[in-house]
């Protein structure tokens, strides 16, 4: 293998749409490149000055950006303005937009590849082919960008054993201590989703990979108490966020996590839950484990819309029985609303504030519909059809941080 690559991140770390989130799907990244050899930095996307100063002191021969759908128009504009100055620097878009939609590759001739679905892998094996001056263009994964054409690859394999995945590199985020020191730290216990639902990504993720591995892979208790261990010791916190799409489930995991958390880790946790699979022990669990905040998809207070136009089936009273049980043990409810649907009028909304009227979450988070690439319902709205997604949107725009 040739001399180790120099790859920069540039993530947005201190925005005001940030929410001083930990970009874990980065810090994935650059843990597996650090264990192959290669030499990793990031740097926020706030101050041009920043990143030009940190390509000149770090010499990267790789720009690696994260992109959401959300963030899109900025990173690429970003991007342009970087291959202005630095014509030579080679470019890669990866995250939910370019997995989505990888066609944004023909759009923008400053992008040079595209990453596609996981990365970690992926991403060790292009730098290795592309430093060896190998077929860097055919690797698994990636869109590229080469003399001209384009090369679109199939995606590998899912990674079956998630234990083997290094734990993220928190150290990464040293440089910015009003991200590195908050009080919460973000972890995930697996991947996947078994549900469709229209509006969300994980359908057409389940549809990339179809034939390519399990749809749902969970990391064992012992490896996720591991990795929070890790990080309290070397940088204590007091919250912490588990960021699985459903980490509510009934069965052997979850009977095994809530004693052994209780035991070696023993702070109060925040986690997402389906409404039809809360049951009264799987709640029990969690409240002895230590949660204290659950966050329900309510996402429309009509139960056609959520059956019909959302491929959602739980029932209305499925959803009060959930909160209710969450609410007896003292854990503190949120809820995520959708607001403004396509083929739903003002009455539809109205429904969905009656029905946290009645399930009084101590918080009620409503986000404006906006179409995402990849989604049966993004379809639906014709965003894709007519061949972009504008530049243009801002998560300030579709989402409003306030009860409703």
């Amino acid at each position: 293998m040739a001399d180790s690559m120099r790859i920069l991140f540039i993530n947005d770390l201190l925005g005001k749409d940030a929410m001083g989130r930990t970009p874990l799907g980065v810090l994935y990244l650059s843990s597996a490149l650090k264990r192959a050899g290669h030499a990793v930095d990031l740097v926020d996307t706030k101050r041009f000055s920043d990143i030009t100063r940190k390509i000149e002191d770090f010499r990267p021969d790789m720009l690696l950006f994260s992109v959401r759908t959300t963030h899109q128009g900025m990173y690429a504009q970003l991007n342009r303005k970087i291959k202005g100055v630095h014509p030579d620097l080679f470019s890669i878009f990866g995250g939910p937009h370019p997995t989505f939609y990888p066609q944004l590759i023909h759009n923008d001739e400053a992008v040079d590849a595209v990453c596609i679905g996981e990365g970690e892998e992926a991403i060790v094996d292009f730098m290795e082919r592309l430093e060896d001056k190998g077929d860097y263009h055919l690797t698994p994964n990636f869109w590229v960008r080469r003399k001209g054409h384009i090369h679109k690859n199939p995606v590998r394999k899912l990674i079956e054993d998630i234990d083997t995945i290094s734990f993220p590199d928190r150290d990464l985020l040293d440089a910015y201590p009003v991200v590195r020191g908050l009080p919460i730290r973000n972890f995930i216990t697996s991947r996947g989703c078994p549900y469709n639902c229209t509006y969300c990504f994980n359908h057409a993720y389940n549809e990339i990979y179809q034939g390519l591995g399990k749809r749902i892979r969970r990391r064992s208790v012992d490896n996720v108490i591991a990795e929070i261990e890790q990080e309290q010791n070397n940088n204590p916190f007091q919250l912490v966020q588990f960021e699985d799409d459903i980490f509510v489930m009934q069965g052997k995991w979850l009977r095994e996590f809530a004693p052994k958390y209780k035991k070696r880790i023993g702070l109060p946790f925040m986690c997402n839950a389906r409404a039809e699979l809360v049951t009264e022990k799987a709640v029990s669990l969690i409240k002895e484990a230590g949660c204290v905040s659950v966050c329900v998809g309510v996402e429309s207070g009509d139960e056609a819309v959520r059956k019909e136009l959302l491929k959602r089936n739980n029932t209305d009273s499925v959803t009060i029985e959930c909160v209710r049980l969450l609410q007896h043990t003292g854990i503190f409810v949120l809820t995520e609303n959708i607001l403004g649907l396509p083929e739903t009028s003002i009455d539809d909304d109205f429904k969905t504030l009656e029905l946290n009227r009645i399930l009084k979450p101590g918080f009620a988070n409503p986000s404006i519909y906006q179409p995402y690439p990849g989604t049966d319902l993004g379809w639906e709205s014709g965003q894709e059809r007519r061949g972009h997604f504008p530049e243009t949107i801002r998560i300030s725009r579709i989402s409003s941080m306030q009860a409703v």
